[in-house]
């Protein structure tokens, strides 16, 4: 283990053992008091006729029609207030401080922070639970604040090591693809914000501005909070949603949590011909620096470790016959270096049966008896290794006449091997009777080591659509992959909360926080070439996006400062008055940086294909299995070592011809390297005040400034491919192409209305404007291999920022005992939205001149006793369901072309769901310790790649079908602590289908069914 993951894992162990020595606040003598005022957390009125109760001691009061309650000879110590009413999230507030003599005032906010139009708030009932099933699953079960409980069940039926991301699609409106990005409302990851405990994040994924959500672990996960709607005091690109992902709080008294889990996944678990390779696997830690790039060749360049049209010629003389011979003389020392080094890592895949998936988790906290106040401690750690494969189909097509023609259909598999692991250590100090301090450290680890094999047609070998099955195929193109890729994030958190009761009872709210965050692709490897079963030879497959044998070492470093202060200011002069309004400020400064670096290197010669004398393999048949035939990819490495031919010309000197090798890339830069800076300062002010009892008015606005620049290190003119306009082929300036940039300054106001026009029933309406924003990646003019696909990705440096302005409307009907009936309308227009689209063998993004989008949500949440008393006790069911319509208007040159190609001009937004339905049934009985559920979930057809031209050729749209999953869980509490639970995931194993018009596929590929079986232990 190297000394970074010792440290890591360590420092969290120390606090877990500090954990079993330390001991709750020691009474004091004497009593003191508690008051304080129970309001909504969306405008900060009074919540008349709540339940208070003080515990441990259990005393209960009720507020007042000021929102104000009282509790009087209370002993000192540490106490929790729980809030409860109906229609609102029951709210808590732990580490309540009573000294001697003193009144202790707190206010205690219901629901979320968040003040927003369509929020939901993932609230933990139970600190302790940590591998609970999905039992009481709450969909919209908050009343007057427009927020929406899920129970955090939801979140850990797949153990406490998995991610949040499972439990995300289960929302109205909310779909998460591929597993790690959320699209809210139809609007993709560059619409939303994630961030860590009010703190933005840096992504650790170059693809994607917001941060992958499958890189948080449940285990350490407390709260999720999502607000659907802009306010002033969020970032500007909260136009979909805003994540705002809670890490868990210290508890109310000590506990130590440990859960081990397992699973079995009926496509994956021992199947023999799962596809890895030889040296694969995340290790216990990632295995990046075990692949790291040799020093040797970091220094080398196109110059000094030559290939292709570099070369005049691959004889090297020993001792040079001449001296301007000693430069191809280290050049061949290198090329001897490199292949010895790679000897023992092929570039082909193989099979193996992997074992079962598992994953465990301790976390544990207490307090710590502290002047002048206790401090909280909780530490956490988890674990997790799981097992995946896809298998299916995949293929390529181009336009002809409007209709899409197969050039390529592949049998594909591939295996998945991944890790994710997640310490945590949060600290929290009373200081004060309004002061509150608080840090959290927060780590995680995600590792996925792929490997993909890939046989059949392409159009260049002729055997598309000739007649013969896939199977059956006697000329056979291949493709193999071996992708491993490395996240890690780091984060450091400050954060304050100071309230000013002599001053009008101003509060404030600060964050500070420093992030890192890497991805690390070390030695990708990609192959493609052809057999043929006939004839026994192999070749070159013809329409390969060169270059055909690669290997890459691509990694990208980033980091976020970020700062954040909000103050809140009441205004009057009465703190009795209950309609005085409320004013708040605040702002940040959000900046980040970013190094990325591609070293591309690729194999130069003919020998792989057509040299009989090196003992190049022959198949019998297509199967990445080793033990039955070794494909020509498994054999590059080997016969690097031995193609070089040596002619000794007498004296004591030789001349080495070297006809299979090594070099710097040629086909594609031979290195890539840009630097990226983000500066995103902010400031904003808003007020909320009644216009009546019944109707109330927040109003503000948000300046937020943006400053992206990049400096690309490669040379990139006007006269390359990466320097032309993707879209109209004319020459960009060779400084922009150089010097990408961004700047500019934007006003974001939003005003939001609330009529509570009866107990039970409210109406809200909101409008707003917001922005979003390129990736660094989608500026910078540099390529990036789809390993899969064969497809390279360029930035487009002429790509501009998106307006977006929003309107939003919701009524809601909070009925008795929780259930909820809720309609939301909502529209938005976008000016210059960013898209991805495919040029042929490239793809870019682009913008087009607006798209407005606009649908509806439905969500019903219902106990299901009152219809049939007895027989349904303990059951309920919650349904959503939400239509999405969207359409683009196309620039002038896109509408031309896609007019010219035959592709229809009226188009919906890529990634936009037509709609999403998710159904749960729900069962859960307290009494026995029993707790069930079944949830179904249903994603509708979505525009996943928008086409395009690349020279004389056209390529169609790619979409997504319709797709559906069905999940189960089970829990049982055994005894003295002891949980068990079962699960069953994907139940269906229903096919992902991405097809081009016509039912021609993309991709078509099965997952398998994930059965598991998780044991926890509270102490």
């Amino acid at each position: 283990m190297n000394q970074r993951a010792a440290a890591w894992i360590s420092g969290v162990t120390l606090a877990l053992l500090m954990i079993g020595w330390a001991g709750n606040l020691q009474a004091q003598s004497g009593g003191g008091a508690v008051r304080g005022t129970v309001t909504d957390a969306d405008f900060g009125g009074p919540v008349p006729g709540a339940s208070v109760q003080l515990l441990p001691l259990g005393k209960a009061s009720t507020t007042d029609t000021d929102g104000r309650f009282s509790f009087t000879d209370v002993p000192p110590g540490s106490y929790e207030i729980v809030v409860a009413r109906a229609g609102y999230i029951r709210g808590r507030e732990a580490g309540v401080i009573v000294t001697p003599g003193a009144v202790r005032s707190v206010e205690i906010g219901i629901v979320a922070e968040v003040v927003d139009l369509d929020t939901f708030t993932i609230s933990t009932e139970d600190l302790m639970e940590e591998t609970k099933g999905f039992d009481s699953v709450n969909l919209a079960s908050s009343l007057e604040s427009f927020a929406v409980t899920i129970n955090p069940a939801l979140f850990k039926a797949g153990s406490s090591t998995g991610s949040i991301a499972e439990g995300l699609k289960t929302l109205a409106s909310t779909a998460v693809v591929d597993s790690r990005y959320v699209v809210i409302r139809g609007l993709s990851d560059r619409y939303n914000v994630v961030v860590l405990n009010g703190a933005r994040l840096p992504s650790s994924d170059p693809d994607k501005r917001a941060v992958n959500i499958d890189i948080f672990p449940n285990g350490l996960i407390e709260t999720l909070i999502s607000s659907k709607t802009y306010t002033p005091d969020l970032p500007g690109e909260a136009t979909g949603g805003y994540l705002n992902i809670i890490t868990k709080r210290v508890p109310p008294e000590p506990f130590v949590n440990w859960s081990f889990s397992t699973g079995y996944n009926t496509q994956t678990t021992g199947n023999e011909d799962f596809v890895t390779y030889r040296g694969s696997g995340p290790g216990l830690l990632g295995t990046s620096r075990d692949r790291a790039l040799p020093d040797f060749l970091k220094a080398t360049d196109n110059l000094s470790f030559p290939g292709g049209p570099n070369v005049v010629s691959n004889s090297f003389f020993k001792p040079p016959v001449a001296p301007n011979d000693a430069g191809q003389a280290a050049v061949s020392d290198r090329r001897d270096a490199a292949a010895r080094h790679f000897q023992e890592r092929p570039m082909g895949v193989n099979t193996h049966a992997p074992p079962m998936n598992f994953g465990l988790s301790l976390i544990g906290g207490t307090e710590i008896d502290f002047a002048p106040g206790p401090i909280g401690v909780l530490a956490g750690l988890t674990y997790g290794r799981k097992y995946d494969s896809d298998i299916g189909i995949r293929g390529r097509a181009t336009l002809q006449e409007g209709a899409a023609i197969p050039v390529e259909n592949m049998i594909y598999t591939k295996g998945q091997q991944s890790l994710l692991a997640g310490a945590m250590l949060s600290l929290s100090a009373e200081v004060g009777e309004e002061d509150h301090l608080g840090f959290t450290y927060f780590s995680n680890l995600a590792v996925e080591d792929d490997a993909t094999f890939q046989f059949g047609e392409t159009a260049s070998l002729g055997t598309v659509n000739n007649g013969i099955a896939l199977e059956d195929e006697r000329q056979v193109a291949f493709r193999e992959n071996i992708n491993y890729t490395q996240r890690q994030l780091q984060t450091w958190q400050l954060t304050g909360e100071h309230g000013f009761p002599e001053h009008g009872d101003i509060k404030t709210k600060w964050v500070a926080a420093y992030s890192t965050s890497s991805q690390l692709q070390p030695d990708v490897r990609n192959s493609f070439w052809a057999y043929d079963f006939n004839t026994a030879q192999y070749a070159t497959p013809g329409d390969a996006v060169k270059p055909a044998l690669e290997r890459i070492w691509r990694e990208l470093h980033d980091t976020n400062y970020y700062a954040g202060l909000d103050v809140e200011i009441p205004w009057g002069d009465d703190p009795a008055d209950t309609e005085r309004a409320k004013f708040k400020v605040g702002g940040t400064m959000d900046y980040s940086t970013r190094e990325y670096l591609s070293d591309n290197f690729q194999y130069d010669g003919t020998e792989l294909y057509n040299d009989p004398i090196l003992g190049t393999p022959r198949l019998t048949r297509v199967t990445p299995d080793d033990r039955v035939n070794t494909t020509a990819a498994d054999h590059v490495t080997r016969i690097d070592t031995q193609d070089k031919q040596t002619t000794d010309l007498g004296g004591g000197s030789e001349q080495i011809t070297d006809r299979f090798y090594l070099s710097r890339a040629f086909d594609v830069p031979g290195q890539e390297r840009y630097t990226a800076t983000q500066a995103m300062p902010s400031m904003y002010a808003s007020t909320t005040f009644d216009i009546t009892d019944e109707f109330q008015v927040t109003a503000g606005a948000r300046v937020e400034h943006t400053d992206i620049r990049l400096e690309i290190a490669n040379t990139v003119d006007s006269t390359s491919f990466l320097g032309t306009d993707p879209e109209t082929g004319l020459p960009i300036p060779t400084e922009l192409l150089q010097r990408p940039s961004l700047n500019r300054t934007d006003l974001l106001p939003a005003i939001s209305a609330r009529w509570q026009f009866n107990d039970d029933m409210a109406v809200r309406a909101a409008a707003s404007r917001t922005v979003a924003r390129p990736t660094f990646k989608e500026i910078a003019p540099v390529f990036a291999r789809d390993p899969e696909t064969g497809n390279f990705f360029v930035g487009n440096v002429l790509l501009q920022m998106s307006d977006v302005y929003n309107y939003d409307t919701r009524f809601e009907w909070n009925m008795d005992q929780g259930d909820l009936l809720a309609v939301s309308f909502f529209a938005k227009y976008i000016r210059n939205p960013i898209e991805t689209v495919n040029i042929g063998a490239f793809e870019t993004v682009r913008n087009d001149l607006a798209a407005s989008l606009y649908g509806y949500e439905l969500e019903l949440n219902k106990n299901l006793a009152e219809f049939a008393p007895g027989l349904l006790d303990h059951l309920s069911a919650t349904l959503n369901f939400s239509q999405v319509i969207s359409d683009v208007e196309l620039r002038q040159s896109n509408f031309d072309t896609r007019r010219e190609a035959g592709l229809t001009t009226e188009r919906s937004l890529q990634g936009q769901p037509d709609y999403t339905f998710n159904a749960s049934l729900n069962y859960d009985n307290k009494d026995h310790g029993v707790s069930a559920s079944v949830l179904l979930n249903v994603t509708g057809s979505l525009l996943y790649r928008v086409g395009g031209k690349s020279g004389p050729n056209f390529t169609p749209d790619v979409y997504q079908k319709p797709f559906t999953t069905l999940d189960a869980s089970l829990t049982k509490e055994l005894w003295d602590g002891w949980k068990i639970n079962l699960r069953a995931s994907n139940l269906l194993n229903s096919q992902r289908e991405r097809v081009y018009p016509g039912e021609v596929p993309f991709s078509i590929v099965t997952r398998g069914t994930t059965y598991s079986i998780g044991i926890s232990k509270q102490w």
